[in-house]
């Protein structure tokens, strides 16, 4: 038997909420979401949006901006990866397992990246003089593009345009980046990754020939990340599911609510998110860490849910569900199909 959604909700005081495949599907808004964190809202929870995203807070905000979302009407606060990173950039506290002080970087990816901008690291174009590699956005450029082999050519996607004659392609695969993955291995370099996602939807580019628009999932930098740990390399993450940017998160919880961080216990905390390995798994690790108990709920609106279709799970047993969930040792508190007030709750 289902559970009532609206008190599902309401048993909690604090909501910790992904963004993409909860809120947005990488084209628009999910239905009925918006609603949703407005209500809550206005009732008086705290409503944090946890994002992967490596770019700063005031970035994704500047950027969503025009589709109607904003602070204090359906969220309290925004944290992105990238905004803490940037906190982590600006103490000049990053360190490495073999650099404990490095001072310089090189982009892997997209290359138009503002994280380390008024920081004290410099930025190089050759890979040999860097401390470090920064892997930004996995993208690829006309001219990167142009001198893959055919085979790899076929995991990539259009996914914007860099300026009016080039454009941006977006990978399906990890395929094409690793040949120089393993470069960089060999070079023995540090890689940062503020964005742990392994995939994400995104919406394709009117620029291309093709007229689907539908949402294509892409690797993100934590594919690259693993990737780049499977092939020897070290990688320090910054995100979820990392305690760090829950922490973070937690803090600004905490002085919302005019509460002490270490009596946040207090509370009822939630993590709402569609990915086992990062949202869920975050929260155990929150709990762990800190001594603070955050609940997992799993909406099956995107990358987990997309995984467990594709694994035959039959999504209306509460048993299958579990079983496929306890197989990833991840199992949340509750599964609903999509964050919206009267969702259907399996667990």
């Amino acid at each position: 038997m289902l559970m009532i959604s609206g008190k599902l909700f309401s048993e909690y005081d604090v909501f910790l909420v992904d963004m993409f495949g909860v809120i947005w599907d990488g084209v628009s808004w999910i239905d009925g979401t918006m609603e949703t964190l407005a209500a809550l809202v206005k009732s008086g929870k705290i409503v944090i949006i946890l994002s992967n995203a490596s770019i700063s807070t005031s970035q994704i905000l500047k950027k969503y901006a025009p589709t109607g979302v904003k602070q204090g009407v359906q969220f309290s606060e925004f944290v992105t990866s990238g905004e803490v990173l940037n906190s982590i950039l600006q103490s000049g506290t990053l360190s490495f397992y073999n650099i404990k002080l490095p001072k310089t970087y090189a982009l892997l990816g997209n290359q138009n990246c503002s994280n380390f901008r008024n920081t004290k690291y410099l930025h190089v174009d050759s890979i040999g003089e860097a401390d470090f590699i920064y892997a930004s956005i996995p993208q690829l450029y006309g001219e990167q593009k142009a001198v893959l082999p055919k085979e790899l050519q076929d995991f990539l996607i259009v996914s914007n345009m860099r300026s009016e004659d080039e454009m941006v392609w977006d990978s399906t695969s990890v395929e094409p980046f690793l040949g120089q993955l393993k470069e960089l291995v060999a070079k023995k370099k540090p890689m940062l990754v503020a964005n742990p996602d392994k995939f994400a939807f995104i919406g394709t580019s009117s620029s291309h020939d093709s007229n689907d628009y539908t949402p294509k999932l892409v690797v993100r930098q934590g594919a690259i990340g693993e990737a780049y740990a499977k092939l020897g390399g070290e990688v320090k993450f910054i995100g979820k599911p990392y305690p760090e940017v829950y922490r973070y998160a937690l803090n600004i919880a905490a002085e919302l609510h005019g509460t002490p961080f270490e009596r946040l216990g207090g509370l009822k905390i939630a993590m709402i998110g569609d990915t086992l390995e990062t949202d869920i798994l975050g929260a155990q690790n929150a709990t762990s860490e800190f001594g603070i108990k955050v609940d997992g709920i799993l909406v099956k609106s995107g990358i987990s849910g997309q995984d467990m279709f594709n694994a035959g799970v039959d999504f209306t047993s509460k048993q299958a569900v579990r079983e496929y969930c306890s197989s990833r040792t991840i199992v949340p508190e509750h599964v609903i199909d999509k964050l919206i007030l009267d969702a259907d709750v399996l667990f």
